[in-house]
Formats: structure tokens, sequence, C-alpha cells
């Protein structure tokens, strides 16, 4: 009967500090006191301890043992008793001071939540046993590295989540966070990312009451590993989705949002960058970040991505992204249209537009679909200004910009109210003078396909404006130096005039 006790003892405690014996409970707080109070080798007690703790431990045993045949369950009244010593154990203040038997009393608490069951719960049943191993916490680099290993475990399930949250363990978990070593960051995140997983509202709300986008954008701009850092973002992306003020605050953090760009646009590492796309359509539904973000050249480097990656996702993100921006889009370039325009300063607007090297950004929106007729009508109109600065043709015509809107307007022939906008585009590029600049601009002209509507605009009967620039454009063509221009427009304006005739 002793002999079978002695190995019951042995299956369910913990180690002893002499030898490999297994202790709980009373025979816990029994070795610990025995160890002198200062840092000395916990492995040096002498085994008359480890004696002495088993059979008294052999006798408690089976007095519980005795009790369930009251329907008393011997696991359950085994885990109190466990809990109860330990937090004996934290209230003497002599133990609570010595960082081998906080260690001790941390695995031990470990131990018990990996063990699951009743002894996990009786854990939960006394979060005072958590805030007293808090306060530890970034005290011991050992401890603490057990710490965080103990609340990472706590946070994969909700109830571990609640006792963190009533324990006020996140907090201080933000406060130490930019003083920990690489490796127990990584726990610490993660802890936090679990939260933000189990209870989505309840965790955001503390993080960010306790400024923990503020921390997490200091650690992001430190730039550690790739791994560390779409930990982080995957944070900032949850508090984000699930808090309203971290989203404002992320919204309106031009430090952030700076930076998200720029590592957007230097990483190579396809999860953070999935992490960081994911972030865009949110923070983008913002009037004022939509601004920011387009001054941050988010467009280049959007667009960069779209050639490149080839996840679906990711692509379907970087378009939601666009969408958003795109209505920003639309007032900048009206705003820039009429600045090129009749302003007093229209000159000095079209050279620091080319200064700034915004043109071949400017002519990528042709490239818009029909149905955003505003943009596209917008970005017409502010090549057209540009148009009549000399200096800007050469960077307009190695874009093929002319190309690009003579080809839309014979996409769009037969919606009568979008014709004046195409022609008096590439009447302002035809009345151009350099020479050279000339035949590649008739060159585009041509080859976009637009010379047969010309032409019949020219042709019709309608004395009104667009007629007469159609005329002029084509006047212009056949003043061409390369017989091709000329020959071009003759045997296109002879096929018009046989139609023409035959319709009659």
């Amino acid at each position: 009967m002793i002999k079978q006790d002695i190995m019951e003892v042995q299956s369910n405690f913990n180690q002893c500090y002499c030898c490999q014996s297994r202790l709980t409970g009373k025979s816990l707080q029994f070795a610990i006191r025995s160890r002198p109070f200062q840092n000395t080798n916990i492995y040096k007690q002498p085994c008359s301890i480890c004696r002495n703790v088993m059979f008294k431990q052999i006798e408690q045993t089976r007095q519980i043992k005795n009790n369930t045949s009251n329907n008393i369950d011997y696991d359950k009244e085994n885990a109190k008793l466990i809990v109860s010593e330990l937090i004996d154990l934290l209230n003497d203040e002599r133990s609570y001071r010595d960082i081998g038997i906080a260690t001790e009393i941390t695995k031990t608490v470990h131990l018990l939540i990996k063990q699951g069951g009743c002894r996990k719960q009786e854990i939960f049943a006394y979060p005072n046993l958590i805030t007293s191993l808090i306060k530890l916490f970034n005290t011991d680099n050992d401890l603490t590295r057990l710490l965080t290993s103990l609340f990472h475990d706590l946070s994969i399930e909700k109830d571990g989540i609640r006792l963190l949250l009533r324990t006020g363990v996140i907090p201080i978990l933000l406060q130490t966070l930019e003083l920990l070593n690489d490796d127990v960051i990584n726990f610490v995140l993660t802890t936090l990312r679990n939260c933000l997983i189990g209870l989505n509202n309840e965790s955001a709300k503390e993080i960010q009451i306790h400024n923990g986008c503020m921390t997490l954008i200091s650690l992001l701009i430190h730039r550690h590993s790739n791994k560390q850092m779409n930990f982080l973002a995957d944070c900032l992306l949850r508090l984000a989705m699930f808090n309203t003020d971290a989203q404002i605050y992320l919204q309106t953090s031009k430090l952030f949002l700076q930076e998200l760009v720029t590592i957007l646009d230097e990483t190579n590492y396809n999860k953070l960058s999935f992490t960081l796309i994911r972030m865009l359509p949110l923070l983008s539904s913002n009037k004022n970040t939509k601004s920011i973000l387009i001054q941050f050249n988010i467009i280049s480097t959007l667009e960069r991505i779209l050639h490149m990656k080839y996840d679906y996702k990711i692509q379907r993100y970087c378009l939601l992204t666009l969408r958003n921006l795109s209505d920003q889009i639309i007032h900048m370039i009206c705003t820039l249209r009429h600045l090129t325009g009749k302003c007093p300063l229209a000159n000095q607007a079209r050279e620091n537009i080319r200064i700034n090297h915004a043109i071949p950004y400017i002519i990528k929106y042709l490239h818009t679909k029909e149905n955003n007729w505003s943009l596209l009508k917008a970005c017409i109109g502010l090549i057209r200004n540009l148009a009549l600065s000399s200096n800007n043709l050469t960077i307009l015509c190695e874009h093929r910009s002319v190309y690009k809107i003579g080809k839309l307007f014979f996409q769009m022939r037969t919606i009568s109210e979008r014709n004046e906008v195409f022609i008096t585009t590439l009447f302002v590029f035809s009345r151009q003078q350099n020479e050279k600049l000339k035949m590649f601009i008739y060159d585009q002209i041509i080859n976009s396909g637009c010379i047969e509507t010309l032409t019949q605009f020219a042709l019709s009967s309608n004395l009104d404006r667009i007629q007469q620039m159609s005329k002029a454009i084509l006047d212009d063509l056949r003043h061409s130096d390369q017989i091709e221009h000329r020959e071009t427009i003759n045997e296109t304006e002879k096929s018009i005039k046989i139609i023409q005739f035959l319709q009659t």
C-alpha cells in the first residue's frame, strides 16, 4: 500500500531541489522553505528533505483519497492544495523577494496550466496568483522569459485571455515591450495578437487605452526582424479593425503612414507585405489619410506590387485601396488642371509639375476605365494644359500621351459630349512649332486610329467648334514633311467622301 502511494505521489509532484523526486502541495512549501534565502544552487539541498516531504505527502494523499468516497474529486482537491500553497509562498515576503523561489513558483503555475483540466481551472479561479507574478516581470531575465511563456499559453484560450485582462497583464507587457530581448518580444507580440484574435473588442480597447498603437509603431520604426515586424503589423491591423480610436490614431499618424509606405516599398517578405496591404483599404477610407498616402507616393508602390505579386488577395486589396483613393485623385488632378490653366501662375505650375517628375504618373491615369469618365476628363484636361509649355512636350511625347488620347478618342467617338475634350487636346498638340516633336506628334495621332473620326467631323455640315478644330488638325497633318502623313490624310478623306456619297 505504501509503495503504491509513493508511486502516485511521484506521478503528480514537481521536481525536488536535491533529486528527481516530485513534489506538490504542502511538500512544495516545505521543500522551498527548507532552503536558505539566497541565490545558491537550488539543487544542493540534502536528500533527507525529500524523504521527510515524501512521507508527509503520502499521509495527505491518503486523507484526500478517503474523502473521494464522499464524492469529492481527488484531482480537484489536489489542485486546490497546490494553488493554496503557492499563494501562501507568494504572500511570504522572504519567498516573494527570492528570485529562485519565484522562478520555481512560475514553473509550477505554468505546469498546472499545461496539464489542463481542474488544475488549470484552479489557476483561473485565483487571479491574485497571476497579479503577484506580473509584478516580478522584467526583474530577472530568466524569470521574465518564463512569465512570457506562461502568458502566451494563457492567451491561447478565451478564459486565459480574460484572466490576462482582469489581472492587468497587458499594460505591463506594453510598458516593458521596448526593454525586452528579441526572443521575449516575439512571445509578447504573439500573446497580444492571440488576445486580439480571441477577444477582439475587449483586447483592442485595453491595448489602445494604454497607448498600444504608439508603442507598436515605435517598435516598427526600429526595424526588427521580418517575423517580428509582421507580428507588429498584424497587431496594428487588428487594433484598427476592432477599435475606432486606434483606427483614427493610425489614419492620422503621418509617422506611421510614411513608415508603412516605406516598408511596403522596401520589403521582400511576402507575409509582411500582405499584412500591410490588408491594412490599406481600412486606412484609406479616411479623407485626410488619402491625401497623406498620395503625398507619400503610395500609388507607384501599389502599381509596382500589382505587377510583381500574383496572389489574387494582394491584388484585391491593392485595387480596393486605389478605388478608395480615386475620388481624392480626381480632386487633386482637377486642382492641378485649374492651376495650370487660367491661373496667373499657370506657367510656374506647369514647370513645377515637370520638375517634380509628376508628368509620367499623370499620364498613367489615361489607363483608367471608361466608366470613370470624371477622372479621365480631368487627366486629359491637365495634359492639354501641360502641353502649352514647350518644356513639357518632350516628356509627353516620350510617354506616348498623344497616342493614348487619340486611341481613347477613337474608342469613345460615339459619345458626342466627350468629343470636344479629345479634339481640343489633340489640337493643342498639333499646333506645336518644334519640327522634331511635330513628327512624333503626327505619328502618334495617325497610329492611334482617330484620323477617320477627325475626317468625319471635318466634313460634317455642322459649322461648330469641333468641325473647325478637326479641320485645323488635318490641315496641320497635310503640311507634314513626311509623305506618308499626307497620303494617309488624303486617302482617308477620299474614303469618307465616297461613303457619304453612297449613303446619299
